[in-house]
């Protein structure tokens, strides 16, 4: 193996290993309140999307999609019942990663400066994550007849609350993290 071969396999190991982590500690991947939950398990995805590129963002988003359904069929709770699906637990976070590392190469092209390309990059993928989410829960999603009219504040309170959190940590992250392992050459 070379050596690019090697780091690549290196940092899909470590990222990996992080959102299994986060995805099964209570409260480090999914910030639980009421029903709802912050996610903050997009951010090793985005920076390794920055950081190995669209394959590599590919494979981290099966990982945290693999491992979001497996937390949603081990919870079994009315909070994660559509998780249960895997067309809304792993397959928009699959293209969440995947479209990680297309975007960082594509802001490459507009920028140079590698904050400034990390934190477009994490604005877009953290918001495609929400839209895609969301749009798999209104397509494939049953109701929840104990929800009810509630569907509509659940959704507002994640546009109000989750997003903008989930937006500053994943562009404060991985402005952070990808800025310092790009400029020590390890990526």
């Amino acid at each position: 193996m070379s050596k690019k071969q090697i780091l690549f396999l290196a940092q899909i190991s470590i990222l990996s290993a992080l959102i299994l982590l986060m995805t099964f500690v209570p409260q480090l991947g999914y910030i639980n309140y009421g029903l709802m939950a912050v996610t903050l398990i997009h951010i090793p995805v985005i920076v390794g999307g920055g950081l190995t590129g669209p394959y590599g963002g590919l494979i981290l988003g099966i990982v945290w999609g693999v491992s979001c359904w497996a937390n949603a069929m081990m919870t079994g709770t009315l909070a994660v019942l559509w998780f249960m699906n895997p067309l809304i637990s792993v397959l928009p976070r699959v293209i969440v990663g995947l479209l990680s590392g297309v975007l960082f190469n594509l802001f490459g092209r507009i920028t140079q400066k590698m904050p400034l390309r990390c934190v477009l990059t994490a604005v877009c993928a953290t918001l495609s994550n929400t839209i895609l989410v969301f749009a798999a829960i209104l397509i494939f999603g049953s109701p929840i007849p104990e929800f009810g009219d509630t569907i509509n504040v659940l959704f507002t309170a994640a546009l109000a609350i989750n997003v903008p959190v989930e937006i500053i940590s994943a562009c404060l992250i991985t402005a952070g993290v990808v800025t310092a392992v790009k400029k020590a050459k390890l990526a």
